[in-house]
């Protein structure tokens, strides 16, 4: 979809009935913590090659799991109470080595430019190169099409 086409509306009662809360889908927090300590600990201890790569790929599946906590934290969606969400960003934050206000300033900063060239994600525009963002300190690389 292009940004001149208008996207298809959704009913004000499924979107109410989508934003309400429910405390069991915030279980998927010590699931993933679960996962992504588990995997590490088996992949530290294996022998086998094979498990120790399949390992490692789950706990970096785990691991973008816990950057879309923080996501939702940074918006403060997680949780109603906006001290909940703060609270789950201290345990995502270690982790990922990634502070609050400085995934926040980028995240921000992100929709502030959202698709445009000045935009900290703009790798995913197809320009060439490696680029640091300078809040983050995450490193992101592409290829130009």
């Amino acid at each position: 979809m292009d940004h001149t086409e208008q996207p298809s509306k959704v009913s004000p009662l499924v979107l109410r009935h989508l934003y309400q809360p429910t405390w069991y889908y915030n279980l998927k927090i010590p699931l993933f913590y679960g996962l992504l300590i588990g995997c590490g600990y088996v992949a530290w201890y294996t022998p086998h090659t094979a498990v120790r790569w399949s390992c490692i790929w789950e706990w970096a599946i785990c691991g973008m799991g816990i950057v879309t906590f923080m996501h939702d934290c940074t918006h403060s969606v997680l949780f109603q109470a906006k001290w909940k969400n703060w609270a789950v960003w201290a345990v995502c934050d270690p982790p990922v080595l990634v502070t609050f206000s400085a995934f926040r300033a980028d995240h921000l900063e992100h929709h502030r430019y959202n698709r445009s060239p000045r935009d900290p994600d703009a790798f995913t525009m197809g320009s060439a190169g490696c680029a640091i963002s300078s809040c983050s300190m995450r490193i992101s690389c592409s290829a130009a099409y």
